[in-house]
């Protein structure tokens, strides 16, 4: 990976930094979970759009759907799942 990164010459030589290794961690990261985090963001807003939950309640549940990073999308379909088998 660090090849493709360009970083192998600065691996070889060992002159990389102690937290090089955090760095590459970090953005590896944020090309991974980043793009996830915003694809469910969208579809749980899009879902929250489409039901009737009423204007507080929606908007409460969209700020906790982009304000917890997957988890919000995962409790409102795990909430809204339950809501709708009750009804």
């Amino acid at each position: 990976m660090l090849a493709a990164a360009g970083l192998s010459d600065c691996a070889q030589a060992n002159v990389c930094g102690d937290d090089m290794g955090l760095f590459v961690l970090g953005f590896v990261a944020v090309v991974l979970v980043g793009p996830v985090f915003v694809l469910l963001s969208v579809a749980a807003t899009l879902d929250i759009i489409g039901r009737p939950t009423g204007v507080r309640r929606g908007v409460a549940w969209t700020a906790i759907v982009w304000l917890i990073p997957i988890a919000g999308a995962l409790f409102w379909w795990s909430a809204s799942d339950r809501r709708a088998r009750s009804a």
